[in-house]
């Protein structure tokens, strides 16, 4: 009966003795640390919708490195191809020397990028967004043809304020006849090309004398497709030469 109070006490000791808290000397956290501070700045004097001014400073001055911008995720498929993300910046990334401002354009609204910096093999990266762009209103697109010649023409495409993407391309308007409305605009909704502002772009190796319509489709910001916009126009004869 003696062992076993013994060792009951021994027991109820040892739990205590867990219980109890310690010199907080014995607990001394890594906040106590020096914060090493990082060899490279970023600063964003100036976003839009599709674009990212940044400038980039090193604490040493004379350093060399390699800066690149990319959307989330963007550049990871490439590392089987470079061995590593480090190599992917070392291949397709601009030199920099201490500090250098620069703009980066035709970006996507709305969209989160990270800036790279590779400095001695190491990678020191920087995450902003790109500001929003559209409303939640009726996605419209404004369409034009003009300068139309035997193979040739030129397109004009302005959204309203409500469109936060827009696609378009001209298409043959027997197809588009054809197929209608619905299919027509259900295909240009796959297209891969999105834009997002006024774009102008002259079409060439059109055939002569032959029907067109150009298509356009835009979605506001709560991705709600809009109408889709068409102006028909068709080639004059070819020319003689």
């Amino acid at each position: 009966m003696k062992k076993t109070l013994f060792f009951l006490s021994a027991i109820i000791v040892i739990a205590l003795s867990a219980c109890q808290p310690k010199n907080p000397a014995e607990n001394k956290q890594d906040d106590d640390k020096p914060v090493v501070e990082s060899p490279v700045k970023f600063e964003y004097p100036e976003i839009t919708t599709t674009s990212i001014k940044v400038t980039i400073t090193l604490n040493d001055s004379k350093k060399d490195f390699r800066y690149m911008i990319g959307a989330e995720g963007e550049l990871e498929p490439f590392t089987a191809m470079f061995g590593s993300l480090e190599g992917v910046i070392d291949a397709w990334g601009a030199d920099g020397e201490g500090q250098e401002t620069v703009t980066f354009n035709d970006l996507k609204p709305n969209t989160k990028y990270i800036m790279y910096v590779l400095l001695n093999d190491k990678i020191y990266p920087d995450t902003t967004n790109t500001l929003s762009l559209g409303g939640t209103g009726e996605a419209v697109i404004s369409v034009d043809v003009t300068e139309i010649g035997d193979t040739f023409c030129t397109t004009t495409c302005i959204p309203n304020s409500e469109v936060a993407l827009y696609k378009y391309f001209i298409i043959n308007a027997d197809t588009a006849n054809k197929y209608g409305d619905t299919y027509v605009a259900e295909m240009l909704k796959e297209d891969p090309y999105d834009f997002y502002e006024k774009h102008v772009w002259q079409w060439l190796s059109l055939d002569p004398e032959t029907g067109y319509i150009l298509v356009a489709i835009g979605k506001n910001l709560n991705d709600e497709w809009g109408v889709l916009s068409k102006k028909s126009f068709t080639t004059l004869p070819k020319a003689e030469k």
